[in-house]
């Protein structure tokens, strides 16, 4: 890791008080250096911040960053700090995605950061990988969620455990200061920031604390930071889900590839989550005695419909299923995570809806009113992860005050369920003078390709030239 936990006294480099408004020492500018992976083109630095923004003068951690160097300096326009989400680390990632920020380098030194605690930037580790969360979407019995609930809160205890200073200095709002630590360190009088799925929930809260000091704000795949309810968060994304489903069945009426054609597929879906709630569908092929039963039906969908590329196989198997054959539709527990990281801990400190059993179905009940096939789900999808965890809520959800912020542009595909557009217009609702715009993609849109959505966003991080509100960029070749 390029960031290593800082506990000793040092010489003080950054000073806030714990308020919106406070003032950060200047520190001088990051010492870029290779990189302990080396990549050619891609330089790294470490800088010092409070492991707690409320207590300045404690306990110190370090954030890791990464730098996509402008490719003409003469022309450069400044830097653009990129989150792309998760949570959880870019850096190591970076050489896999650098092909798709190049674009931004005509322009920008792109400045990747790392989230506190994780990657680069301090990363903790976890004695214990996640505990696999796959049996509460697929048993909605209350013993299968007490004893993940009980598992997930005991690994999320040895994750504190090992954090140090940073145990329980994870949400939004420590890394916003982060952040705007981050624009003083490289010189800039205004933060140029493009985030997206999760990184907007970071340019949100800066937003929000630092409002003055937004040069230019991309948000893209937007989240939506400030709904309390979890209910009103969550019915969106059930019925993208319910739309898409309905996308797939239209596909296979009209077009010759669909294996069921030209059956509508969710019909044919329907009915045979009728005979599986009967009798669950024999899945030879998946091992002695297997067998898909409803819950494997709607996972089988859930975990498709999202995705056009996967449509052929999915109708394939429906075929199959149909005929007598489930195998293609059969979902086996998965292994063990090995995932080690706090990305859950950090989630779950800014969105803490935290369920119960009861809680759970009371939510799965008002969602599938929304979309009673598979959309009810994304409550399980979104707030499963933190059953169990003491302590979450450090940063929850809640408006944004955004006073004296320049214009911000946001981005929502129209076919994104985690991040829908319905979440994009409520955030730009509450940030004067911002234009939100959709697309005919799904999840992270700039990184996607979409060359409408490049060319607005260039002109936005260039000049400020915003698009037309409700704008809709078309897909490529449409």
């Amino acid at each position: 890791m390029v960031g290593k936990l800082v506990v000793a006294a040092m010489v003080a480099v950054l000073c806030v008080s714990g308020t919106p408004g406070a003032a950060f020492a200047e520190t001088g500018r990051p010492a870029w250096h290779d990189c302990d992976r080396p990549v050619e083109g891609i330089q790294c630095a470490e800088l010092p911040v409070p492991a707690d923004w409320k207590r300045p003068r404690g306990a110190r951690t370090t954030i890791g960053l990464a730098k996509l160097p402008a490719r003409d300096p003469r022309h450069r326009a400044g830097s653009l700090v990129v989150n792309l989400g998760g949570p959880g680390p870019l850096i190591d990632n970076l050489p896999g995605v650098r092909e798709r920020l190049a674009e931004l380098t005509n322009w920008f030194d792109v400045i990747a950061l790392d989230p506190r605690g994780m990657g680069d930037s301090a990363g903790i580790t976890c004695p214990e990988a996640a505990p696999e969360w796959f049996a509460v979407w697929t048993s909605h019995d209350e013993r299968t969620w007490n004893e993940f609930a009980r598992a997930n809160g005991e690994w999320a205890a040895g994750c504190e455990r090992v954090a140090g200073p940073l145990a329980g200095n994870l949400d939004a709002w420590q890394v916003a200061h982060d952040l705007e630590a981050v624009r003083v360190a490289l010189g800039e009088g205004g933060l140029n920031y493009y985030g997206n799925s999760y990184g907007t929930v970071y340019g949100q809260t800066y937003a929000d604390l630092f409002p003055t000091r937004v040069h230019r704000m991309y948000l893209d795949s937007v989240a939506d930071h400030t709904t309390r309810s979890a209910f009103r968060a969550t019915a969106p994304m059930a019925g993208v889900m319910g739309e898409e489903f309905r996308r797939f069945g239209q596909w296979c009426v009209t077009d010759a590839r669909c294996a069921v054609h030209p059956a509508d597929g969710r019909d044919v879906w329907d009915r045979l989550l009728a005979e599986a709630a009967r009798k669950p569908l024999p899945a030879p092929g998946a091992g002695p005695g297997a067998t898909v039963g409803p819950d494997q039906l709607r996972f089988a969908a859930f975990n498709t419909v999202l995705r056009e590329s996967r449509w052929p196989a999915f109708a394939e198997a429906l075929g199959r299923a149909r005929a007598g054959d489930a195998t293609g539709l059969y979902v086996g527990t998965p292994p063990p995570s090995p995932d080690t990281m706090v990305s859950n801990v950090a989630w779950c400190a800014d969105f803490p809806f935290t369920q119960d059993h009861d809680g759970m179905r009371r939510l799965d009940h008002r969602l599938r009113a929304v979309e009673p096939r598979i959309g009810w789900l994304m409550g399980r999808f979104q707030y499963a992860r933190c059953a169990g965890m003491r302590g979450q809520g450090t940063f929850p959800p809640r408006p944004v005050g955004a006073v004296g912020l320049p214009p911000v542009l946001l981005v929502n595909g129209l076919h994104d369920a985690s991040t829908t557009a319905a979440a994009g217009r409520v955030v730009a609702g509450q940030l004067p003078g911002s234009v939100w715009i959709g697309a005919d993609a799904g999840h992270g849109v700039y990184l996607d390709g979409n060359r409408c959505v490049r060319d607005v966003v260039h002109r936005y991080l260039r000049t400020g030239e915003r698009p037309v509100p409700g704008t809709v960029c078309p897909r490529d070749g449409a």
